[in-house]
């Protein structure tokens, strides 16, 4: 899903903005272990749904890469 909101849209802020609600959506089931998601992609994921200004955009680009590289 990730990957393909990537490919739909050049802007950052709608693609940080999806990864946020789509984090807040999941939030409880992974933390009570509904949906099993491997430690390294949820790692990436949190910062994924952290607001841009918080980590920079530079690093915020470089997760976003490594997200898209994973295959699940």
């Amino acid at each position: 899903m990730i990957k393909k909101m990537k490919n739909g849209h050049n802007d950052f802020g709608i693609v940080n903005s999806f990864c946020i609600e789509l984090y807040d959506i999941m939030y409880q089931d992974i933390i009570f272990g509904k949906i099993k998601i491997m430690k390294n992609f949820l790692r990436l994921f949190e910062k994924l749904a952290l607001p841009i200004s918080y980590i920079g955009e530079k690093k915020w680009n470089e997760t976003l890469k490594k997200i898209v590289k994973i295959r699940l």
